[in-house]
Protein backbone atom coordinates (compact mmCIF):
# COMPACT_ATOMS: atom_id res chain seq x y z
CA UNK A 1 0.00 0.00 0.00
CA UNK A 2 2.04 3.22 -1.19
CA UNK A 3 1.43 6.24 1.73
CA UNK A 4 1.38 9.55 -0.13
CA UNK A 5 4.26 11.73 1.05
CA UNK A 6 4.80 15.61 -0.54
CA UNK A 7 8.02 15.92 1.33
CA UNK A 8 10.68 13.71 2.87
CA UNK A 9 10.52 14.37 6.76
CA UNK A 10 10.64 11.11 7.68
CA UNK A 11 13.01 9.75 5.04
CA UNK A 12 15.29 12.71 6.07
CA UNK A 13 15.95 12.67 2.42
CA UNK A 14 16.63 15.82 0.00
CA UNK A 15 13.64 17.52 -1.02
CA UNK A 16 13.12 17.66 -4.91
CA UNK A 17 12.62 20.99 -7.11
CA UNK A 18 9.43 19.04 -7.35
CA UNK A 19 8.15 18.49 -4.23
CA UNK A 20 4.61 19.50 -5.40
CA UNK A 21 4.37 16.63 -7.12
CA UNK A 22 2.78 13.85 -5.33
CA UNK A 23 5.34 11.44 -4.24
CA UNK A 24 3.70 7.95 -2.82
CA UNK A 25 5.70 5.71 -0.84
CA UNK A 26 5.74 2.33 0.14
CA UNK A 27 8.08 0.28 1.92
CA UNK A 28 8.83 -3.73 2.59
CA UNK A 29 10.91 -5.83 4.98
CA UNK A 30 12.58 -8.87 3.56
CA UNK A 31 9.09 -8.83 0.84
CA UNK A 32 6.57 -7.74 3.38
CA UNK A 33 4.82 -4.80 3.20
CA UNK A 34 5.06 -2.57 6.45
CA UNK A 35 2.88 -0.27 7.91
CA UNK A 36 4.75 0.39 11.26
CA UNK A 37 7.20 2.88 11.97
CA UNK A 38 9.87 3.36 9.43
CA UNK A 39 13.10 1.21 10.12
CA UNK A 40 15.48 3.41 11.37
CA UNK A 41 19.35 3.48 9.99
CA UNK A 42 21.70 0.60 11.07
CA UNK A 43 24.12 -0.38 8.53
CA UNK A 44 24.46 -3.77 9.67
CA UNK A 45 20.94 -4.49 9.74
CA UNK A 46 19.50 -4.15 5.91
CA UNK A 47 20.16 -3.75 2.46
CA UNK A 48 18.06 -1.14 0.70
CA UNK A 49 16.30 -1.12 -2.88
CA UNK A 50 14.32 1.30 -4.52
CA UNK A 51 11.87 0.14 -7.20
CA UNK A 52 9.97 3.32 -8.82
CA UNK A 53 6.52 2.85 -11.04
CA UNK A 54 5.48 4.58 -14.38
CA UNK A 55 9.41 4.96 -15.63
CA UNK A 56 9.90 7.24 -12.23
CA UNK A 57 13.47 6.52 -10.68
CA UNK A 58 15.23 7.12 -7.35
CA UNK A 59 18.25 6.13 -5.14
CA UNK A 60 19.11 5.56 -2.05
CA UNK A 61 21.66 6.82 -0.10
CA UNK A 62 22.40 4.76 2.95
CA UNK A 63 24.87 7.09 4.60
CA UNK A 64 21.72 10.36 4.62
CA UNK A 65 19.14 7.63 5.18
CA UNK A 66 17.13 8.72 2.14
CA UNK A 67 16.30 9.17 -1.34
CA UNK A 68 18.38 11.17 -3.46
CA UNK A 69 18.24 11.79 -7.60
CA UNK A 70 14.56 11.06 -7.98
CA UNK A 71 13.24 11.63 -11.10
CA UNK A 72 9.67 11.86 -12.50
CA UNK A 73 8.03 10.64 -15.20
CA UNK A 74 6.09 13.46 -16.69
CA UNK A 75 2.23 13.80 -15.82
CA UNK A 76 2.28 10.72 -13.51
CA UNK A 77 2.11 10.23 -9.82
CA UNK A 78 5.81 8.96 -8.47
CA UNK A 79 5.13 5.92 -6.74
CA UNK A 80 8.41 3.88 -5.61
CA UNK A 81 8.98 0.83 -2.92
CA UNK A 82 11.85 0.84 -0.45
CA UNK A 83 12.43 -2.52 0.27
CA UNK A 84 14.91 -2.95 3.11
CA UNK A 85 16.27 -6.37 3.34
CA UNK A 86 17.68 -7.95 6.17
CA UNK A 87 21.50 -9.58 4.60
CA UNK A 88 22.91 -13.01 5.67
CA UNK A 89 25.35 -11.22 7.75
CA UNK A 90 22.53 -9.87 10.34
CA UNK A 91 21.19 -13.45 10.21
CA UNK A 92 24.71 -14.73 11.43
CA UNK A 93 25.13 -11.38 14.09
CA UNK A 94 22.31 -12.43 15.78
CA UNK A 95 23.59 -15.48 16.71
CA UNK A 96 26.78 -14.39 18.10
CA UNK A 97 25.16 -14.26 21.74
CA UNK A 98 24.37 -18.28 21.29
CA UNK A 99 27.46 -18.98 19.17
CA UNK A 100 30.28 -19.41 20.85
CA UNK A 101 32.64 -20.10 17.87
CA UNK A 102 31.67 -16.69 16.36
CA UNK A 103 33.72 -14.26 18.30
CA UNK A 104 34.23 -9.89 18.30
CA UNK A 105 37.24 -8.72 17.23
CA UNK A 106 38.20 -5.02 17.93
CA UNK A 107 40.36 -3.28 16.20
CA UNK A 108 41.98 0.08 16.23
CA UNK A 109 42.25 2.46 13.03
CA UNK A 110 45.08 1.57 10.71
CA UNK A 111 47.19 4.11 8.19
CA UNK A 112 44.15 2.77 5.54
CA UNK A 113 41.07 2.67 7.45
CA UNK A 114 41.73 6.45 8.36
CA UNK A 115 40.12 7.11 11.24
CA UNK A 116 37.78 4.09 11.60
CA UNK A 117 37.95 1.73 14.39
CA UNK A 118 35.83 -1.64 13.89
CA UNK A 119 34.81 -4.71 14.96
CA UNK A 120 34.20 -7.78 13.32
CA UNK A 121 33.04 -11.12 14.36
CA UNK A 122 35.58 -14.43 13.49
CA UNK A 123 34.74 -17.72 13.22
CA UNK A 124 37.21 -20.00 15.62
CA UNK A 125 38.07 -23.25 16.96
CA UNK A 126 38.66 -26.47 15.23
CA UNK A 127 35.46 -26.88 13.49
CA UNK A 128 32.70 -24.48 13.79
CA UNK A 129 29.48 -24.70 11.88
CA UNK A 130 30.31 -22.13 9.39
CA UNK A 131 29.73 -24.14 5.64
CA UNK A 132 27.79 -22.31 3.24
CA UNK A 133 26.48 -24.39 0.03
CA UNK A 134 27.30 -22.11 -3.13
CA UNK A 135 26.75 -22.19 -6.58
CA UNK A 136 24.40 -25.23 -6.34
CA UNK A 137 20.55 -25.90 -5.41
CA UNK A 138 21.40 -29.24 -5.67
CA UNK A 139 19.84 -31.44 -2.48
CA UNK A 140 23.37 -32.54 -1.60
CA UNK A 141 25.52 -30.05 -1.91
CA UNK A 142 28.70 -30.75 -3.96
CA UNK A 143 32.12 -30.81 -2.67
CA UNK A 144 33.47 -28.47 -5.05
CA UNK A 145 30.26 -25.97 -3.70
CA UNK A 146 31.31 -26.12 -0.24
CA UNK A 147 32.34 -23.24 1.31
CA UNK A 148 33.38 -21.57 4.90
CA UNK A 149 32.53 -18.46 6.54
CA UNK A 150 35.37 -16.95 8.17
CA UNK A 151 33.40 -14.30 9.73
CA UNK A 152 31.33 -11.05 9.44
CA UNK A 153 33.61 -8.23 8.36
CA UNK A 154 33.36 -4.35 7.68
CA UNK A 155 34.01 -3.94 4.38
CA UNK A 156 34.09 -1.42 1.64
CA UNK A 157 32.97 -1.86 -1.81
CA UNK A 158 35.71 1.17 -3.12
CA UNK A 159 38.70 2.82 -1.61
CA UNK A 160 37.50 5.40 0.62
CA UNK A 161 34.11 4.18 0.54
CA UNK A 162 31.64 3.41 3.43
CA UNK A 163 31.91 0.81 5.81
CA UNK A 164 29.47 -2.08 5.74
CA UNK A 165 29.14 -5.65 7.57
CA UNK A 166 29.40 -8.74 4.84
CA UNK A 167 29.86 -12.14 5.09
CA UNK A 168 33.27 -12.98 3.68
CA UNK A 169 33.67 -16.54 2.26
CA UNK A 170 36.66 -18.96 0.94
CA UNK A 171 36.37 -22.29 -0.89
CA UNK A 172 36.39 -25.52 2.06
CA UNK A 173 38.90 -27.11 -0.11
CA UNK A 174 41.69 -26.20 -3.05
CA UNK A 175 40.53 -24.64 -6.35
CA UNK A 176 42.28 -26.26 -9.48
CA UNK A 177 41.29 -26.23 -12.86
CA UNK A 178 41.96 -26.86 -16.25
CA UNK A 179 42.12 -23.45 -18.49
CA UNK A 180 45.50 -21.89 -16.79
CA UNK A 181 47.84 -24.28 -18.05
CA UNK A 182 50.93 -22.40 -17.45
CA UNK A 183 50.10 -21.53 -13.84
CA UNK A 184 48.16 -24.83 -12.88
CA UNK A 185 50.49 -27.76 -12.22
CA UNK A 186 47.95 -30.20 -10.20
CA UNK A 187 48.00 -31.25 -6.74
CA UNK A 188 51.08 -30.06 -5.11
CA UNK A 189 53.11 -33.17 -2.76
CA UNK A 190 56.37 -33.26 -1.80
CA UNK A 191 58.13 -34.30 -4.85
CA UNK A 192 56.25 -32.87 -7.48
CA UNK A 193 55.40 -29.19 -7.35
CA UNK A 194 51.78 -27.79 -8.02
CA UNK A 195 48.73 -25.29 -7.20
CA UNK A 196 49.16 -21.80 -8.37
CA UNK A 197 52.56 -19.39 -8.94
CA UNK A 198 51.70 -16.24 -7.44
CA UNK A 199 52.94 -14.58 -10.44
CA UNK A 200 54.82 -14.62 -13.96
CA UNK A 201 56.36 -11.61 -13.82
CA UNK A 202 59.99 -10.64 -13.34
CA UNK A 203 61.33 -12.08 -9.70
CA UNK A 204 61.32 -8.35 -8.72
CA UNK A 205 57.64 -7.52 -9.53
CA UNK A 206 55.65 -8.70 -6.41
CA UNK A 207 52.94 -6.12 -7.22
CA UNK A 208 49.52 -8.09 -6.57
CA UNK A 209 47.33 -6.12 -8.54
CA UNK A 210 49.73 -7.38 -12.02
CA UNK A 211 49.65 -10.75 -10.47
CA UNK A 212 48.45 -13.21 -12.85
CA UNK A 213 47.04 -15.30 -10.17
CA UNK A 214 44.90 -12.29 -8.91
CA UNK A 215 43.83 -11.30 -12.88
CA UNK A 216 43.81 -14.41 -14.83
CA UNK A 217 43.22 -17.03 -12.38
CA UNK A 218 41.12 -15.53 -9.48
CA UNK A 219 38.96 -12.62 -11.49
CA UNK A 220 39.53 -14.45 -14.47
CA UNK A 221 38.70 -18.32 -15.07
CA UNK A 222 37.53 -18.71 -11.48
CA UNK A 223 34.82 -15.80 -11.64
CA UNK A 224 33.95 -16.43 -15.48
CA UNK A 225 32.95 -20.29 -13.71
CA UNK A 226 31.05 -18.76 -11.59
CA UNK A 227 28.29 -17.36 -14.54
CA UNK A 228 26.54 -14.17 -13.76
CA UNK A 229 23.57 -16.48 -11.93
CA UNK A 230 26.33 -16.32 -9.00
CA UNK A 231 28.32 -13.28 -9.84
CA UNK A 232 25.80 -11.44 -8.43
CA UNK A 233 26.32 -12.73 -4.61
CA UNK A 234 29.76 -11.33 -4.71
CA UNK A 235 30.43 -7.53 -3.80
CA UNK A 236 33.10 -6.00 -4.82
CA UNK A 237 35.81 -5.19 -2.48
CA UNK A 238 38.76 -3.39 -1.04
CA UNK A 239 41.49 -5.60 -0.85
CA UNK A 240 44.64 -3.97 1.39
CA UNK A 241 48.39 -4.81 0.27
CA UNK A 242 50.48 -3.86 3.42
CA UNK A 243 53.73 -6.32 3.45
CA UNK A 244 54.97 -7.90 6.24
CA UNK A 245 58.24 -7.49 7.68
CA UNK A 246 60.77 -11.11 7.42
CA UNK A 247 60.39 -12.45 10.66
CA UNK A 248 56.38 -13.51 11.12
CA UNK A 249 57.19 -14.43 13.79
CA UNK A 250 57.47 -11.25 15.66
CA UNK A 251 53.46 -10.86 14.86
CA UNK A 252 50.01 -11.37 16.89
CA UNK A 253 46.90 -11.63 15.06
CA UNK A 254 46.32 -7.57 15.90
CA UNK A 255 49.75 -6.82 14.29
CA UNK A 256 49.32 -8.61 11.42
CA UNK A 257 45.97 -7.04 10.73
CA UNK A 258 47.80 -3.51 11.38
CA UNK A 259 50.71 -4.08 9.02
CA UNK A 260 48.33 -5.71 6.19
CA UNK A 261 46.22 -1.94 6.46
CA UNK A 262 49.91 -0.20 6.35
CA UNK A 263 51.11 1.78 3.44
CA UNK A 264 53.86 -0.81 3.44
CA UNK A 265 55.16 -1.51 0.49
CA UNK A 266 56.44 -4.68 -1.01
CA UNK A 267 60.33 -5.49 -1.85
CA UNK A 268 61.10 -3.80 -5.05
CA UNK A 269 57.65 -2.37 -5.71
CA UNK A 270 57.45 0.55 -4.03
CA UNK A 271 54.76 2.29 -6.88
CA UNK A 272 52.70 -1.20 -6.09
CA UNK A 273 49.02 -0.40 -5.15
CA UNK A 274 48.26 -0.60 -1.29
CA UNK A 275 44.93 -1.78 -1.93
CA UNK A 276 42.70 -3.02 -4.65
CA UNK A 277 39.25 -2.77 -5.52
CA UNK A 278 38.35 -6.35 -7.34
CA UNK A 279 35.79 -9.40 -6.71
CA UNK A 280 38.16 -11.98 -5.70
CA UNK A 281 41.31 -12.18 -3.48
CA UNK A 282 42.68 -14.77 -1.30
CA UNK A 283 43.25 -14.91 3.08
CA UNK A 284 45.02 -12.51 4.61
CA UNK A 285 47.76 -13.94 7.22
CA UNK A 286 45.15 -12.40 10.22
CA UNK A 287 42.50 -14.14 8.89
CA UNK A 288 44.41 -17.34 9.86
CA UNK A 289 45.61 -15.96 13.15
CA UNK A 290 42.24 -14.91 13.85
CA UNK A 291 40.32 -18.51 13.23
CA UNK A 292 42.94 -19.32 16.21
CA UNK A 293 40.70 -19.53 19.38
CA UNK A 294 40.58 -16.35 21.42
CA UNK A 295 43.33 -16.94 24.12
CA UNK A 296 45.64 -17.40 20.65
CA UNK A 297 45.20 -13.80 19.19
CA UNK A 298 47.77 -11.86 21.99
CA UNK A 299 50.02 -14.42 21.18
CA UNK A 300 53.04 -14.13 18.61
CA UNK A 301 53.16 -16.20 15.76
CA UNK A 302 55.55 -18.92 16.71
CA UNK A 303 56.95 -21.57 14.34
CA UNK A 304 57.21 -25.47 14.61
CA UNK A 305 55.30 -27.12 17.53
CA UNK A 306 53.83 -23.56 19.13
CA UNK A 307 50.55 -24.51 20.86
CA UNK A 308 49.22 -21.30 18.90
CA UNK A 309 49.79 -23.26 15.94
CA UNK A 310 48.47 -26.51 16.45
CA UNK A 311 46.31 -27.41 13.60
CA UNK A 312 43.87 -28.62 16.02
CA UNK A 313 43.36 -24.98 17.02
CA UNK A 314 42.44 -23.44 13.16
CA UNK A 315 39.14 -24.82 10.97
CA UNK A 316 40.48 -22.80 8.16
CA UNK A 317 44.28 -24.48 7.85
CA UNK A 318 43.40 -27.58 5.75
CA UNK A 319 45.94 -30.47 6.85
CA UNK A 320 46.25 -33.45 4.46
CA UNK A 321 49.36 -35.68 4.56
CA UNK A 322 51.89 -34.51 2.64
CA UNK A 323 49.87 -31.31 1.84
CA UNK A 324 51.91 -28.57 0.57
CA UNK A 325 51.97 -24.70 0.73
CA UNK A 326 48.97 -22.03 0.45
CA UNK A 327 49.06 -18.71 -1.04
CA UNK A 328 48.42 -15.54 0.56
CA UNK A 329 47.18 -12.59 -1.07
CA UNK A 330 49.82 -10.44 0.96
CA UNK A 331 53.60 -9.99 0.18
CA UNK A 332 56.66 -9.54 1.89
CA UNK A 333 58.84 -6.59 2.73
CA UNK A 334 61.99 -7.75 3.04
CA UNK A 335 65.74 -9.05 1.17
CA UNK A 336 66.94 -12.41 2.18
CA UNK A 337 69.83 -11.90 -0.40
CA UNK A 338 66.79 -13.22 -2.74
CA UNK A 339 64.74 -10.73 -4.44
CA UNK A 340 60.80 -10.26 -4.31
CA UNK A 341 58.73 -12.30 -2.30
CA UNK A 342 55.03 -13.42 -1.22
CA UNK A 343 53.84 -14.94 1.81
CA UNK A 344 52.51 -18.37 2.13
CA UNK A 345 51.96 -20.80 5.21
CA UNK A 346 52.64 -24.41 5.14
CA UNK A 347 52.46 -27.93 7.15
CA UNK A 348 55.22 -29.97 8.05
CA UNK A 349 54.90 -33.14 6.39
CA UNK A 350 53.36 -35.84 8.40
CA UNK A 351 52.78 -33.40 11.57
CA UNK A 352 50.38 -31.51 12.74
CA UNK A 353 52.20 -28.12 12.76
CA UNK A 354 52.07 -25.12 11.43
CA UNK A 355 54.15 -22.61 9.68
CA UNK A 356 54.56 -19.77 8.14
CA UNK A 357 57.38 -19.06 5.54
CA UNK A 358 57.65 -16.52 2.51
CA UNK A 359 58.70 -17.92 -0.88
CA UNK A 360 60.55 -16.50 -3.59
CA UNK A 361 58.05 -14.73 -6.82
CA UNK A 362 59.82 -16.32 -9.87
CA UNK A 363 57.91 -17.82 -12.94
CA UNK A 364 57.83 -21.21 -12.58
CA UNK A 365 59.39 -21.58 -9.60
CA UNK A 366 57.13 -22.15 -6.38
CA UNK A 367 53.54 -23.43 -7.00
CA UNK A 368 51.19 -23.60 -4.12
CA UNK A 369 47.30 -24.58 -3.69
CA UNK A 370 44.59 -21.24 -3.32
CA UNK A 371 41.42 -21.23 -2.33
CA UNK A 372 39.10 -18.01 -3.76
CA UNK A 373 38.01 -16.03 -0.83
CA UNK A 374 35.57 -13.16 -1.56
CA UNK A 375 32.73 -11.03 0.25
CA UNK A 376 28.55 -11.69 -0.59
CA UNK A 377 26.76 -8.64 -1.46
CA UNK A 378 24.22 -7.37 1.27
CA UNK A 379 21.47 -8.71 -0.69
CA UNK A 380 22.08 -11.72 -0.15
CA UNK A 381 19.71 -13.59 2.45
CA UNK A 382 19.47 -16.44 4.95
CA UNK A 383 17.45 -19.14 2.93
CA UNK A 384 18.22 -22.56 4.86
CA UNK A 385 20.65 -24.96 6.33
CA UNK A 386 22.63 -25.06 9.63
CA UNK A 387 26.09 -24.63 8.66
CA UNK A 388 27.06 -27.78 9.00
CA UNK A 389 28.75 -29.52 6.28
CA UNK A 390 26.15 -32.63 6.28
CA UNK A 391 23.36 -29.76 6.08
CA UNK A 392 25.57 -25.98 5.24
CA UNK A 393 23.58 -22.64 4.71
CA UNK A 394 21.89 -22.14 1.86
CA UNK A 395 21.65 -18.70 0.85
CA UNK A 396 19.33 -16.42 -1.78
CA UNK A 397 19.20 -13.29 -2.95
CA UNK A 398 17.36 -10.68 -3.40
CA UNK A 399 16.60 -9.26 -6.43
Amino acid sequence: MYEERKTFDVLKGTVPDFASRDINLAYTIDGVTQTDEFPSKDSRLYGVSVKCQNNATAEWDNDKWGLFNITPNKNKKINCTIGFIKPFSSYLMDKVEENENLVKATHEKTEQTGDNATTDYRYTGSNPDNYVCFGSEDETCPDDNLYRIIGVIPTQSEIDGAYEYRVKLIKADFYTEEESKLLNKGPYTPTTEGGYNWTSLSNVDNRWEKSDLNTKVLNGVYWNSLTETYQKYIENAVWYLGALNNNIATYNSESLYTTERSTTPPLYSTDASKAISTNIGLIYPSDLAYSLSKEHWVENINTGSSASLNIKESWLYIFKENQGAEWFITSEAHDNNRNGYASRYYGYYGTSTLNFSAAVIKYSTHYFGIRPTFYLANKVQYKSGEGTKGNPYRISIAE
